[in-house]
């Protein structure tokens, strides 16, 4: 690169202004600054540009940080999104197991009320059937004065209030066993008060069977209400023992 007044030599060692080996003249130096001013702008420029690619650079820096940080928030916006739905259907859930709770519980206590309404009707309702099946027929009796009225008179009028007493506790499922002489022994229905033996002594083998009906047991439906109380026997023939009940069968203690 040569400025446009740069000095130039000649063949003979004279320069173009003015004659060799003297001072330069004002238009070298005007030359000279000029040149220097020149290769100034050209640093400054060359910086410039090197600043503007710093610039530059920095600028995609940014934009890359940009992006790195809105993704970021995008990302934690939709955190925070599922953060806060998740804590409002956690409340709407507890919201719910307290109304379910608190649902079953009015049910609850509404069936017991009723459960309870229910036994008490059941209830009045066989005190009333027993009042008018039983109560009035002793009071009737108790109150007898004909001097007509025999014990087989009372007799029949017992056996009747008997029946109708039985005709309202079958209404509500309660029926007696009819537990019979010579029923084999049964542990679920009866319960032997006392042993005695068949001919004078215990047979050490052999069914043990109902000698004598000492308390009758009801049924409440298919389950015992009461087991009967009965005097067994052991006998070896397998059969019902129809011999007479001795007189010291109500005497006879349990076996333990």
């Amino acid at each position: 690169y040569h400025p446009p007044f740069q000095r130039r030599q000649h063949t003979d060692g004279m320069s173009l202004w003015g004659g060799g080996g003297g001072k330069p003249n004002a238009m070298q130096e005007a030359a000279e600054r000029y040149r220097r001013s020149e290769e100034r702008l050209t640093s400054e420029l060359r910086r410039e540009r090197a600043l503007n690619e710093a610039i530059l650079s920095k600028h995609e820096d940014l934009k890359k940080l940009a992006g790195v940080a809105v993704a970021g928030a995008a990302v934690l916006a939709a955190g925070l999104g599922f953060a806060g739905a998740r804590y409002a259907l956690s409340r709407r859930v507890k919201q719910l197991s307290a109304q379910h709770d608190a649902s079953l519980a009015a049910v609850q206590a509404r069936g017991r009320e009723l459960e309870q309404r229910a036994a008490r009707s059941a209830t009045r309702k066989l005190a009333r059937s027993v009042v008018d099946s039983a109560c009035d027929d002793l009071e009737r009796i108790v109150a007898a004065k004909d001097p007509k009225v025999t014990v087989e008179h009372i007799r029949e009028g017992v056996a009747m209030t008997q029946a109708g007493l039985h005709k309202v506790l079958g209404g509500v499922g309660v029926k007696p066993m009819g537990i019979a002489v010579g029923d084999v022994f049964d542990p679920e229905i009866h319960n032997a008060v006392a042993q005695v033996p068949a001919d004078g002594e215990l047979a050490p083998t052999g069914t043990v069977r109902v000698r004598e009906v000492m308390r009758e047991g009801y049924w409440f439906d298919e389950y015992p209400l009461r087991p009967a109380e009965v005097v067994t026997t052991r006998v070896n023939d397998g059969g019902a023992d129809d011999s007479e009940p001795s007189p010291g069968t109500q005497d006879a203690s349990p076996t333990p």
